[in-house]
């Protein structure tokens, strides 16, 4: 009876164990399946912290060179589009304090005093920001001209319109001071970019027809001149009969 008994619990024991095995199996396989999904997600999460670092979208284009401070270069405005400030609140934001701060009293007593080398630090800072910034890119051609440094306005200029292409304005600025120092047909190529982004400019025109004049081109200078009066230009454009 003893060895009946014994032998019921040894054959019990061997099935359970059986069950057990399987049971065990199937846990061990769950969890292999569980492991492996934790690891596709952990490995898609960081193939994208990759791609979101490598490529991070900013409002600016990031270079770090010689025209934008050392002290900008963590910031992601950096050579922000100045003309997007009006739908990019971050970009009027930044916009607004480096004006305070760059182009505010400090600047206009640099300016008035003839610190040429702190009042050109102070729009280089601004144009580290903003590329396209207008005033100070006015402002850089105005003491260039004074101090002579014309090739560091034409490097601003340059640098701008390589960046943002696409506004008039700053194709007519840079024509603008190319032809005040002489670069006329230069002046003139810019001029026509900023006439074919925006053919009501009647600024660019009445410069055009001064810049024909320069070059000599007196017919063209005249028919352009016509077509900025019929614009509505009511300035007088050198070279021309008001």
């Amino acid at each position: 009876m003893l060895d009946s008994v014994m032998l019921w619990f040894e054959e019990k024991e061997i099935k359970g164990g059986r069950k057990g095995n399987r049971r065990r199996s199937g846990r061990d396989s769950e969890m292999r399946r569980y492991n492996l999904r934790t690891f596709n997600l952990v490995f898609g999460v960081m193939i994208l912290c990759i791609l979101f670092f490598s490529f991070q979208p900013a409002h600016g284009q990031k270079i770090k060179d010689v025209d934008t401070p050392p002290e900008t270069w963590g910031s992601p405005l950096v050579n922000s589009d100045y003309f997007s400030r009006d739908r990019d609140p971050h970009v009027a934001h930044a916009c607004q304090s480096v004006e305070y701060q760059h182009l505010g009293k400090k600047f206009l007593r640099e300016y008035a005093s003839q610190q040429w080398e702190s009042a050109l630090d102070d729009l280089k800072f601004v144009l580290g920001y903003f590329p396209n910034h207008p005033k100070a890119l006015m402002l850089m051609g105005s003491i260039t001209q004074i101090t002579k440094n014309h090739s560091l306005a034409i490097h601003y200029y340059g640098r701008a319109l390589k960046l943002y292409p696409q506004y008039s304005l700053t194709h007519y600025q840079f024509g603008n001071f190319l032809i005040d120092i002489g670069i006329i047909d230069q002046g003139i190529t810019e001029l026509k970019d900023a006439i074919k982004i925006n053919p009501k400019m009647t600024l660019a025109y009445a410069k055009l027809a001064e810049a024909y004049s320069k070059n000599g081109n007196l017919e063209l200078a005249r028919q352009v001149a016509e077509e900025a009066r019929k614009l509505g230009y009511k300035g007088e454009i050198p070279g021309q009969r008001p």
